[in-house]
């Protein structure tokens, strides 16, 4: 699981929700969550949609590991 997934599930927050906030398909959001590649358009609605609901600042490197489809070290 990448650290995209992890803080949503910490954050309580369904498969789907962030997808529908960022205005992207939920199977994208499901690729991010799994650590497979995503356009990078797309990983930027992602954490910035991710952001605006957890109310955090999050790492630029987040956009970049969703990019790559990097999973957790």
């Amino acid at each position: 699981m990448t650290p995209f997934g992890e803080l949503r599930i910490q954050a309580g927050l369904s498969l789907g929700q962030i997808a529908r906030r960022a205005g992207v398909s939920a199977e994208t959001e499901r690729r991010a969550h799994r650590g497979v590649p995503v356009p990078r358009s797309e990983a930027e609605k992602l954490v910035k949609a991710l952001r605006e609901l957890v109310g955090v600042d999050l790492p630029p490197s987040m956009v970049e590991d969703l990019v790559a489809g990097k999973r957790e070290r």
